[in-house]
C-alpha cells in the first residue's frame, strides 16, 4: 500500500513537472513576441473583414475572431490578419465577440508593424491577458494532474 502511494505521487509530481514546464514555454514564448512588437512603428489601417470564425460551423465550436486589414509602408499595400503578437486566438464566443465588435468592417485601426518585415503587424501590441490566462491554466492544471493521476491509476489497476 506505500508503495503505491509513493509511486503516486512520484507520477503526479512528474506529470506536474513536465506541465508546468510546458506551459512556462508558453508563457515565455508570448512575453517574447509582446516585447517584440513594443518599438514597431504605427500606421493607420483600414479594416476589411471583420468577423467570428467557428472550428465548426455546425454547432459553432472554438470561436475565435477574424479580422483582416489593410495598411500602407512606404507607399506599399499590405494585407495582414494577426490581432495580438501571439498566435494563440482561440477563444470562447463572447470573448470573440467581444474582439470583432473593436473593430468593425471598415473601420479605421492602428496598425503596427515590423519595421524589417512590413508584411508582418498586429493591431494590438499586448497579449497581457493572455499571459495571464496562461498561468490560470498553468494552477488549474497542476491542481488536476494529482485527480487524473489518480483515475488512471484506479480504471487501470482493474
Amino acid at each position: 500500500m506505500t508503495t503505491d502511494l509513493i509511486s503516486y505521487f512520484q507520477q503526479a509530481i512528474l506529470w506536474m513537472i513536465l506541465f508546468s514546464l510546458f506551459m512556462f514555454g508558453i508563457i515565455i514564448y508570448l512575453r517574447i513576441a509582446s516585447n517584440a512588437v513594443k518599438n514597431w512603428p504605427s500606421v493607420p489601417g483600414k479594416v476589411t473583414t471583420s468577423r467570428v470564425s467557428y472550428e465548426s460551423s455546425t454547432d459553432k465550436t472554438n470561436a475565435t475572431p477574424f479580422i483582416a486589414y489593410t495598411y500602407d509602408v512606404d507607399g506599399k499595400t499590405y494585407k495582414e490578419g494577426s490581432i495580438s503578437p501571439s498566435i494563440l486566438t482561440v477563444s470562447d464566443k463572447i470573448n470573440a465577440e467581444k474582439v470583432v465588435a473593436r473593430y468593425p468592417r471598415g473601420s479605421v485601426v492602428t496598425v503596427c508593424y515590423n519595421p524589417k518585415n512590413p508584411s508582418q503587424a498586429v493591431l494590438e501590441k499586448n497579449s497581457q491577458a493572455q499571459i495571464g490566462g496562461m498561468y490560470g491554466i498553468l494552477i488549474f492544471g497542476n491542481l488536476l494532474i494529482p485527480i487524473v493521476v489518480l483515475l488512471v491509476k484506479v480504471v487501470f489497476k482493474h
